[in-house]
């Protein structure tokens, strides 16, 4: 077996003055050890479970139940978004918690369906249509996994916070106007990605109003709203059982979601025959079916009932998996930041979780999935101790799908519409919104942007067009970089020069812009001969920055002014020297710059048309404080004098 030996040096205070002691430590780095060290890595369950203590069982049970409670209703619900039936909510909400088990890095993540990813599916494949949106889930688990083995979670740091903040407004306007057509029993059928297609049906039909709906629907946004505001009720002062009132409470408020539906059940089964809402119909009982994903489709784009091929199967899909997977990677990495506190956190392995989520899903008939706010909240306010508490949550969802189901077919659509609007509602981030117009116009431009292209265009496009203008706005940064200009006298050699200090790195898209500019200034100041440009920002260089360097610096020269680059790295300075010219001069420090002060002093021999302020400073010093022309600064965007 091989064996790779690394000495490490540490240096340690022995505790006698001025001795110090000096301690070898090897480290023998077998294969067996990067095989464990790698399991650990992909396999966090080999990091947590050989910490688990027995008294956390009692806690990840109480969080799994918890989390169930939640998970039933909103599951259905979410459902009901992707256009299918309630049963596949809860099929997609077992595989999840299970794999999360082997596969996740936070405890407190809870993987299953959630409103955006399954609206982004719903716009898809559309009503009905289960084979498409179980193809959906298995492609983006597939493009997930690609992303988290390749390393390249780093895309995700393009998607800026506005651009998350207005997409994720967008997608609760959306949801929420679609829940509308179930809160008052609209009738017909809405067609179209975006709000505007939702409303037209919506004012098409409302005349098809059912009262019974309408009273339903109210009744439980009220009922789940004022349950949600019992957390900040306090006990009454006189009370004897301070904590049965506190657990209560606390019991009323995370089963809010499930109270409301299980009161619409008892209300719809002691109804009539023909209750005055509609219901959610019969519903498949039983454990999900097993079986791979259809990959050819059904044509539902006309009337026929051919089935496309494997190539036309992925062009009716177009962008939809790598967009729902985007988003769900947004989602699990976002909660995980919030809810990762003291633990490691991995956004690659986040995604590498998701992708395999979703791939078994694909032979489970699940719906995508991803990390859940709501449920990884409720997880965390339930005192979850391990990714353990999944299991118990996957276990009774399993128990529900295999007893309960006869049930859910006296579950009233409005019921499901309200639970799905009290839960999208809070998700727009006001605060924020309010924060970003104060703080930067651009970003706020870029939120307003995802948010109305969200609304009016569709969801992908939303995200893209946010995307879309993040990166021209930084890309027109780095095209035209903030210069400040100083007109100055060295005090030693009396040669006036103007120093340039541009605010970031020098690169092709930016080289006409600093080229114009120079050129605008050597023209405008003609008795200034020298122009430095203080080069600190610039770290990195391409072919295009230096040979505009040096093809500006010639023209310079044929017109008597000098040009020379102060404070530039190393890299530039050979860079220059690849290129087998003198010019421009390079000037890392404050002594070399002074030195080519004196070399020109001679070719620039007295220049007197501006004054010498009485107290100026040093070069150094000048670098370090504001510089000025006398006692005024000037800048790019000051007044600057003819």
């Amino acid at each position: 077996m091989t064996t790779r030996t690394r000495n490490r040096a540490l240096t340690v205070d022995s505790g006698l003055s001025g001795y110090d002691e000096e301690i070898i430590v090897t480290e023998n780095r077998t294969f067996g050890w990067k095989a464990k060290q790698f399991a650990k890595r992909k396999l966090p369950i080999f990091t947590w479970a050989p910490q688990y203590k027995k008294s956390f069982i009692i806690a990840d049970m109480i969080a799994g139940i918890t989390v169930w409670l939640t998970a039933i209703p909103q599951s259905m619900a979410y459902a009901g978004v992707a256009g299918l039936t309630p049963e596949y909510g809860l099929y997609s909400h077992f595989v999840g918690p299970f794999l999360y088990i082997f596969f996740g890095s936070v405890r407190q993540v809870t993987i299953g369906p959630t409103a955006i990813v399954e609206l982004m599916t719903h716009q898809t494949c559309g009503d009905d249509f289960p084979e498409c949106v179980i193809l959906m889930g298995f492609y983006s688990g597939v493009v997930e996994l690609l992303l988290g083995v390749l390393n390249l979670g780093v895309i995700i740091s393009f998607i800026s916070e506005p651009v998350t903040i207005g997409f994720t407004a967008g997608s609760v306007c959306t949801i929420a106007s679609s829940q509308v057509k179930s809160l008052l029993g609209l009738s017909g059928k809405a067609s179209g990605n975006n709000v505007l297609n939702i409303w037209e049906h919506i004012v098409e039909y409302i005349d098809t109003t059912k009262v019974g709906d309408s009273v339903l629907g109210l009744c439980c946004i009220i009922m789940l709203l004022l349950l949600q505001k019992l957390r900040d009720l306090k006990p009454p002062t006189n009370t004897r059982f301070p904590r049965l009132w506190h657990h209560t409470l606390r019991w009323l408020v995370l089963g809010r979601n499930a109270l409301v539906i299980i009161i619409g059940v008892i209300v719809a089964y002691c109804w009539s025959s023909d209750p005055p809402f509609a219901l959610t119909g019969e519903v498949q009982s039983g454990l999900p079916p097993v079986g791979f994903p259809q990959f050819e489709l059904e044509d539902r784009r006309s009337n026929s009932t051919e089935t496309m091929s494997f190539v036309k199967t992925l062009e009716f899909m177009g962008s939809g998996p790598v967009v729902v997977a985007v988003i769900a990677i947004l989602q699990n990495v976002a909660i995980s930041k919030v809810y990762g506190s003291g633990q490691t956190i991995d956004g690659t392995q986040e995604m590498i979780a998701l992708g395999g989520t979703n791939i078994v899903g694909g032979f489970f008939s699940c719906l995508p999935t991803s990390g859940s706010f709501t449920r990884s909240a409720v997880n965390d306010a339930s005192g979850v101790k391990s990714q353990f508490g999944g299991f118990f949550v996957g276990i009774l969802i399993l128990l529900t799908l295999a007893f309960l189901t006869p049930t859910f077919q006296y579950i009233p659509k409005a019921s499901l519409a309200a639970v799905i609007v009290c839960a999208v509602i809070f998700m727009v981030e006001f605060d924020a919104i309010r924060v970003i117009w104060k703080a930067s116009k651009i970003d706020f431009l870029c939120f307003l942007v995802t948010f109305l292209s969200s609304l009016f265009l569709g969801m992908e496009y939303g995200i893209a067009a946010g995307v879309g203008v993040s990166a021209l706005i930084i890309l027109l940064k780095s095209m035209r970089p903030s210069m400040a200009i100083h007109l100055l006298t060295d005090r030693a050699t009396k040669v006036k020069y103007i120093l340039l200090k541009p605010d970031q790195g020098f690169y092709f898209p930016s080289v006409d812009y600093v080229r114009d500019s120079v050129n605008k200034y050597a023209r405008r100041y003609l008795n200034y001969p020298v122009i430095v440009v203080q080069c600190d920002k610039w770290t990195h260089w391409d072919y295009t920055a230096v040979n505009t360097m040096i093809g500006l610096s010639k023209a310079l020269e044929k017109n008597g002014r000098t040009l020379i680059l102060y404070r530039n790295c190393q890299s530039w300075v050979d860079a220059i020297e690849t290129f087998g010219v003198k010019q421009p001069l390079c000037c890392p420090n404050t002594a070399q710059l002074q030195d080519s002060f004196n070399l020109l002093k001679s070719k620039y021999y007295g220049p007197n048309e501006i004054s010498i302020p009485q107290s100026s400073e040093n070069i150094s010093q000048l670098m370090a404080n504001p510089l000025t022309d006398g006692n005024n600064p000037i800048s790019d965007n000051a007044n600057v004098p003819n």
